[in-house]
């Protein structure tokens, strides 16, 4: 059902962020290529992005009702 689908979503979510959070966090300026820290740049912006969608999913899923 949906709500599955939504924990689903939220979990699959979450994997893929802290993936994320492991490439930035090993990144450490290591790129001195202006292209390449662009595209850091990029992903940073992206992880913001998945963190406000993460605490929505998070939101949605708290008001679920507790016997589902």
């Amino acid at each position: 059902d949906w709500q599955e689908r939504l924990r689903q979503e939220r979990a699959e979510l979450s994997g893929r962020l802290d993936r994320l959070r492991s490439f930035l966090d090993a990144y450490d300026n290591r790129f001195d290529d202006p292209k390449q820290q662009a595209h850091v740049a990029l992903l940073t912006a992206q992880r913001i992005m998945m963190e406000a969608y993460l605490q929505i999913l998070d939101q949605r899923l708290a008001m679920l009702p507790l016997d589902t």
